[in-house]
């Protein structure tokens, strides 16, 4: 863990992202009109509202997944609205999840590393270390459709935070988790963000 984080989360990636009047229109539906948000590292950022506005889009603009019909997104003062999601570096736990079928849990979790090319040992320590924090280190080798809804989210949050991103995008990450889970998934939210991670939910 201590060396992928070194790795990932030197000073001199950007300390900050912000939306600056960020509009966002689904044919005749506004979707976000001119949202300004200040997102740093080392903190838990949470965004509350009702279905439909427009939490999940802000989100994925972030991300680079959505392009905004006016507005910027910057990183520590540069303009990264045209930016590519892979060379933001912003990883994302989307709503539906979307693990890899045809992968195993310990792979899920280990895709980004991988894909960030961090070694096997290092991508497969940090991968089990966040597996057992989850309460899944018994379900390492388990493919998605051999796990509970709940349990396939805590997979899926693992491997949003196994990838070396300094930021992380959080779609209603408790959603499918009992209460007691919920407590356990917090704790290592706040240690993430003490690690110098800017995580917004």
């Amino acid at each position: 863990t201590t060396e992928i984080y070194t790795l990932s989360l030197h000073d001199a990636l950007p300390i900050s992202l912000n939306s600056q009047d960020i509009s966002k229109r689904y044919g005749s539906l506004e979707a976000l009109h001119r949202v300004n948000l200040f997102w740093e590292r080392g903190k838990i950022t949470s965004i509350l509202g009702p279905s439909g506005s427009g939490k999940t889009t802000l989100g994925e603009v972030f991300v680079g997944l959505v392009r905004p019909d006016e507005g910027k997104i910057l990183a520590g003062g540069e303009d990264i609205t045209s930016w590519r999601p892979d060379r933001r570096r912003i990883s994302l736990l989307p709503q539906e999840w979307e693990l890899f079928p045809h992968l195993t849990a310990l792979e899920n979790v280990s895709f980004g590393l991988w894909a960030s090319g961090v070694a096997k040992n290092a991508r497969d320590e940090r991968a089990r270390s966040l597996l057992f924090t989850v309460g899944l280190a018994d379900r390492e080798q388990s493919f998605p459709q051999e796990l509970s809804g709940g349990q396939q989210q805590r997979v899926a949050l693992a491997r949003a935070l196994a990838a070396p991103s300094p930021f992380v995008v959080l779609d209603e990450p408790f959603s499918s988790v009992d209460q007691d889970t919920r407590g356990l998934l917090r704790e290592l939210l706040m240690a993430e963000s003490r690690q110098g991670r800017g995580i917004l939910l």
